[in-house]
């Protein structure tokens, strides 16, 4: 697997996915730039009540209004603005979950621009890292059958 950052506005990005996280009570500056780029469809999709965004929830959006993305997955981030160590966690878990359920060859994650308490931005991006290998590692020296990897992302 292969991990680099970049610096690219929403509306710059060439991905298969792009995972976004979302508060409940407000967007925040990420979300609201991807609301703009997109012409307010994620406002309408909150306004519809088509997305709760509690902590963990998670939604798959295709087709989305000028952007060069296949696929955004919504991670709900809950109402707070400064997030504890343990929600980011869950959010991290709910997102490697559901990257893994689509058939991305890379992926742009947004998460590690999300405030979380006591965690600068190296903290994050380690464990958002240690997060996916974690939950895509398959051991499988020992097995006559080997198990199927969870997910078809290159980069």
């Amino acid at each position: 697997m292969i991990y680099s950052t970049h610096t690219d506005a929403i509306h710059q990005i060439h991905s298969d996915c792009l995972i976004l996280g979302v508060h409940s009570n407000e967007l925040d500056k990420t979300a609201l730039e991807f609301d703009k780029a997109t012409d307010g469809y994620l406002s309408k999709l909150i306004e519809q009540g088509d997305f709760k965004a509690k902590v963990g929830d998670n939604m798959v959006l295709r087709h989305v209004p000028n952007l060069e993305i296949s696929r955004v997955i919504l991670i709900g981030c809950g109402d707070n603005a400064l997030l504890s160590s343990d929600d980011f966690m869950k959010i991290l878990l709910a997102a490697t979950t559901q990257l893994n359920k689509t058939t991305a060859n890379n992926a742009h994650s947004l998460l590690t621009l999300l405030n979380v308490k006591d965690g600068n931005l190296a903290w994050k991006v380690q464990h958002h890292i240690l997060r996916h290998e974690a939950q895509n590692y398959r051991f499988n020296q020992c097995k006559s059958k080997k198990d199927d990897a969870p997910s078809a992302l290159e980069n």
